[in-house]
């Protein structure tokens, strides 16, 4: 019975994925670590032995991790959701546009960096709210001003660069 929730559990998380390159951000979203419980029934002994393994995050994941626990976007962002709720929308939605590699990535094209557009979803448009960049070579996010027409490097946490290179190889 316990194998059967775990596997179910496991198929819901892997089938309630959204079209390539949108991701729609959960207000308060901090996902550090995956792993997998995997149950073993030993009827034959009486006892149940709980496993844990970690899973590699989706490099995806990875990116959009990267910049929605960036201190900039968490301000750009904060209370918006509610708001946009409140006048009809569905949320914050996230858009990867380019990625060296778009199909490992899940972008929708080609590019040297990473852009990523920051949207107000409603059911009949979307409005920009921000552009960020990632910039892989240079290891930098970097934030549109839209004033002086250029990106503006950020802050953001360091640990995403290593489980880039864990989890994007």
């Amino acid at each position: 019975m316990i194998k059967k929730i775990c596997t179910l559990l496991v198929l819901t998380a892997l089938f309630s994925c959204k079209k390539e390159g949108q991701t729609n951000v959960p207000e308060n979203q901090i996902n550090d670590s995956v792993t997998e419980v995997v149950v073993e029934d030993t009827a034959a002994v009486g006892s149940t032995n709980i496993i844990t393994k970690h899973i590699p995050k989706d490099c995806h994941q990875v990116y959009i991790d990267l910049l929605t626990n960036s201190k900039d976007y968490k301000e750009t962002t904060k209370g918006l959701k509610e708001a946009i709720v409140a006048n009809g929308g569905t949320g914050i939605q996230i858009n990867l546009i380019t990625s060296p590699d778009p199909s490992k990535h899940k972008s929708l094209k080609k590019g040297e960096v990473f852009t990523f557009a920051v949207s107000e979803s409603y059911p009949d448009h979307t409005a920009a709210i921000a552009t960020y960049i990632y910039d892989p070579v240079k290891k930098q996010l970097s934030k549109e001003d839209v004033v002086l027409a250029e990106f503006v490097p950020v802050p953001f946490d360091k640990k995403y660069i290593a489980e880039i290179e864990e989890n994007c190889k």
